[in-house]
């Protein structure tokens, strides 16, 4: 079982959404799913919200309910997010403005830079480590949340690769 504190992507989000996986079929899945989001172990930006209401009623329905895996923007994150955009590589990262993507990942670095504790199932305090869920691949040095990530040593996954890690077989 992983200790990790995931910061999920709208792409991951898409993918698995309650059109394609309806909750009456998945329901233990999206339980599981709703019990890390309490736990504070899948967060994720306010923009994403933004993105998924304008992508897809169902999930914006689902993001609705899940409110507090919103995160607010922090100083903290414009500090990361400017030490990503001065990174002459990454630059291509925004079209103009700074999206998503570069948001996403200084919220994994700044919960790995906090080095705050998180209470694990076992009862046991635990080292916090952000891992990125993303469907998006690691494509050579093109330029998308896997190669920034892995720049600055920050793990990403597929949200299956996160089902897995926590142990859930249905």
């Amino acid at each position: 079982m992983s200790k990790c504190i995931y910061v999920i992507d709208t792409s991951s989000l898409i993918k698995f959404n309650p059109e394609r996986y309806p909750y009456d079929i998945f329901s233990s899945i999206w339980g599981d799913i709703e019990n890390l989001i309490g736990k504070r172990r899948i967060v994720t930006p306010k923009l994403v919200k933004e993105e998924i209401r304008k992508k897809n009623d169902k999930l914006n329905e689902w993001a609705n309910q899940n409110k507090n895996m919103f995160l607010d923007f922090t100083k903290m994150q414009a500090k990361f997010i400017r030490k990503i955009m001065n990174t002459k590589d990454f630059q291509a990262l925004v079209d103009n403005k700074i999206g998503v993507d570069p948001v996403l990942i200084s919220v994994a670095m700044e919960i790995n830079k906090k080095d705050q504790k998180i209470l694990c199932p076992s009862g046991k305090l635990t080292d916090r480590r952000a891992v990125v869920v993303t469907e998006e691949e690691l494509n050579g040095n093109k330029v998308k949340i896997p190669y920034v990530c892995d720049h600055f040593g920050i793990e990403c996954i597929s949200i299956f690769e996160l089902f897995r890690r926590e142990g859930w077989k249905y």
